[in-house]
């Protein structure tokens, strides 16, 4: 009875890893902060706790990896008159303006370009349907 174990135990882990590999590449990424359509919702008139409320999210860093760098392109008015608020996320930038009433004056959505190479389970993912 030993040695039966003993022959299939390695077996068994073998394959046990082979599911939990196999598992881990099918697995879509996981992505956290908002969404490029909540960044785009935003519309002048809006107050800032209508903003948050919709993102879902205060201002900030919200990428899944702060270390990201990404591209996009930057030419956006700016105006010393008004206050800006800015959400850094996987899908793009959201840059916010509020007047002295502390409403949306403008908003910029920007899409990003990851500049970095893909991860070998994004390159495997690719291949499959």
């Amino acid at each position: 009875m030993q040695t039966r174990v003993r022959r299939w135990l390695p077996l068994a882990l073998l394959g046990v890893g082979a599911v939990c590999a196999l598992a881990w590449i099918l697995m879509p990424p996981v992505r956290r902060g908002p969404s490029l359509t909540q960044l785009e919702s935003v519309t002048p008139g809006m107050t800032h706790e209508q903003v948050v409320a919709l993102i879902g999210y205060p201002p900030g860093d919200h990428r899944t990896d702060p270390q990201r760098f990404s591209v996009s392109h930057h030419s956006i008015k700016r105006s010393a008159q008004h206050r800006q608020e800015v959400w850094l996320t996987d899908d793009g930038i959201l840059e916010v303006y509020y007047d002295v009433d502390d409403r949306v004056v403008l908003s910029d959505v920007r899409n990003t370009k990851d500049t970095r190479p893909p991860w070998f389970t994004q390159q495997i993912r690719r291949f499959m349907p």
